[in-house]
């Protein structure tokens, strides 16, 4: 099967993707998230802006579907980057009583998420909690034994997912962004992949997070270290957070080129067979096109990342109510629905601006790394669809 990422260029200008997929040359236009297999001038503008009007001016919080928890900000890990780290470690009293009514007022939601912090200090409680959905629970699984075997119980439940963080390497094979007491950082990481495995063995559901960072970026190794470890290919994705006490949005363009080229290097693989599982937020965002490719017009309005828009509320420890979990630990987060630098972005229409949260010029490598995870998960949502897709070209009119 062939596909190429063929040019990216300045079409009728505006600012296009060229893909060849099996012969077959596709157009996309991601700030409108329109899709054709002949390049063409066209105006979309007003209808962009009226969705993007639309969405500024409903409310926001809408019926809940998820809810996210973040249980505790505390930690027996050190991480560089920890946005809880002003508050980890403090003494905190968990509101248990004011959590547990919160889930039980929301009956509509289908996914509760449990964040920290390191969620599993508190196992006693989420064992306590009755939840007929998906449980998703976010870990370092920086944890004792006693405490791991405990959870593997609840990891086995087939309504659970583990997203077990680990973070990638350096260029010397180094794992030190994780940190914890009297460990040796790579000792750290083997500790952790002992519990992964174990995870794995059990069959349960699971999957890895890598942070990304300018120091552990090197994803090619981290995932052989991985494998070779566990003795199969393993569910994956990344991500970046807002750091505290780790540069991690100065990347360096050699270490930018390398993520890029990797993940187009993954994604060629998996077409071809040579891989199984998609990472994460690709998948999220090849899922998330499948539906709305075969129209031609995307208008993903929402965002991948947008918890307001697509039903999530987030309570803390405290009790605190808030719509995204990153808030639940950091203070006096602005609310932009639509950010202004947003309107004039390419990738605007594909993005949905992302999160609620996010500051663009406070972020540049935020959205370049879901720029990248767009262009590569367009041709996955179009491989998908390709049969019934219903395009303005050789196919047909839209």
């Amino acid at each position: 099967m062939q596909y190429k990422l063929i040019e990216v260029k300045q079409s009728f200008n505006k600012y296009c993707l060229v893909y060849d997929i099996d012969g077959e040359i596709y157009f996309y236009y991601p700030k409108y998230g329109y899709l054709a297999t002949v390049e063409e001038d066209f105006n979309f503008d007003d209808a962009v802006y009226n969705v993007l009007y639309n969405l500024k001016s409903r409310d926001i919080t809408q019926e809940v579907n998820l809810i996210a928890v973040v249980l505790t900000p505390n930690c027996l890990c050190n991480c560089l980057y920890c946005y809880a780290d002003g508050v980890k470690n403090k003494n905190v009293k968990v509101n248990y009583e004011g959590i547990t009514k919160f889930i039980q007022n929301n009956k509509s939601a289908k996914i509760l998420q449990f964040f920290g912090g390191e969620p599993l200090l508190e196992l006693d409680y989420i064992k306590s909690v009755g939840f007929d959905g998906v449980v998703e629970i976010v870990t370092g699984l920086g944890i004792s034994d006693i405490k791991f075997n405990e959870y593997l119980d609840l990891a086995k439940k087939s309504n659970v997912h583990t997203t077990v963080s680990i973070d990638a390497c350096d260029e010397n094979g180094n794992y030190h962004t994780r940190i914890q007491k009297g460990i040796n950082s790579n000792q750290l990481f083997r500790n952790i992949l002992n519990k992964v495995k174990l995870l794995n063995d059990a069959g349960v559901n699971y999957s890895l997070r890598a942070t990304l960072t300018n120091v552990g970026y090197r994803l090619d190794k981290y995932l052989n270290d991985i494998e070779d470890f566990i003795g199969e290919e393993v569910p994956w994705g990344f991500g970046v957070v807002h750091g505290e006490r780790h540069d991690i949005f100065k990347m360096s363009i050699k270490q930018v080129k390398f993520v890029e080229n990797f993940l187009y290097e993954n994604i060629l693989k998996i077409i071809n067979g040579e891989r199984v599982y998609i990472p994460n937020p690709i998948s999220s965002y090849m899922n998330l096109f499948y539906e709305k490719l075969v129209g031609g017009l995307l208008y993903n309005s929402l965002g991948i990342c947008n918890f307001g828009g697509r039903g999530g509320m987030t309570i803390n420890w405290s009790g605190q109510v808030c719509l995204c979990p990153e808030e639940a630990v950091r203070s006096n987060m602005p609310l932009n629905m639509i950010h202004k630098k947003c309107y004039d972005c390419d990738f605007l229409m594909s993005c949905g601006s992302l999160c609620l949260f996010n500051k663009p010029e406070d972020n540049e490598m935020w959205c370049w790394l879901y720029k990248t995870v767009i262009i590569n998960a367009v041709p996955l949502a179009i491989l998908k669809h390709k049969k019934e897709l219903n395009l303005r070209g050789s196919n047909g009119v839209c």
